[in-house]
């Protein structure tokens, strides 16, 4: 089990900010967030999961769906679900946590880019 803090799998913090600057945060675990504010494909969300590394031990979002349905999307480890949610999304939103000596932004900036560029 990953000793990950309560605040950061259920979104109440900062997602501009590192995780370790954070008072009482655990020093090893990075944040990474990505917003839209246009709908995306079903595809383009496959398409980012799918080029996602083991870097990225958590990842959590709500997307509009150029369809017009609001979906969350969780990621732990391998495994990941996109689900119907009653919810209004708007556009895309995304966190991910990883540890910090492995964790890399700028690729996961490059991968949301090319996944879900206009």
């Amino acid at each position: 089990q990953a000793d990950v803090p309560m605040t950061l799998l259920l979104g109440a913090h900062d997602p501009g900010r590192l995780v370790s600057d954070e008072q009482g945060a655990h020093p090893h675990y990075s944040t990474w967030s990505y917003s839209r504010d246009y709908s995306v494909s079903r595809a383009a969300i496959d398409t980012f999961l799918e080029g996602l590394d083991d870097t990225v031990l958590r990842l959590k979002g709500f997307a509009e769906l150029d369809s017009g349905e609001n979906v969350s999307i969780q990621v732990v480890g391998r495994r990941s679900a996109i689900e119907p949610v009653a919810h209004d999304a708007s556009g895309l939103q995304l966190v991910a946590i990883g540890l910090s000596e492995l964790f890399n932004e700028s690729q996961l900036e490059e991968l949301a880019a090319s996944s879900f560029a206009p």
